[in-house]
């Protein structure tokens, strides 16, 4: 993710959006969002209803895998 924070500019110049999405709480992603003080939102998946769909969630481990996805 810090290379997405680093290279943001990059995107924006392309009218192009970053969106973290990760399966922990809001409140835990936002304190990683400031710790990796990144400009883009990262959002709660809290009920894996999008990991399931990019079918990146593990079941097993209640985890999602990371993955870069992107979506034209």
């Amino acid at each position: 993710m810090s290379r997405f924070r680093d290279t943001g500019g990059d995107f924006t110049a392309t009218n192009t959006a970053i969106l973290g999405i990760s399966v922990d709480s809001t409140w835990a992603n936002k304190a990683f969002r400031e710790q990796l003080k990144a400009e883009f939102p990262i959002l709660s998946d809290s009920k894996r209803q999008v990991s399931r769909a990019y079918g990146v969630y593990d079941e097993g481990n209640d985890m999602a895998r990371r993955t870069t996805i992107i979506v034209d």
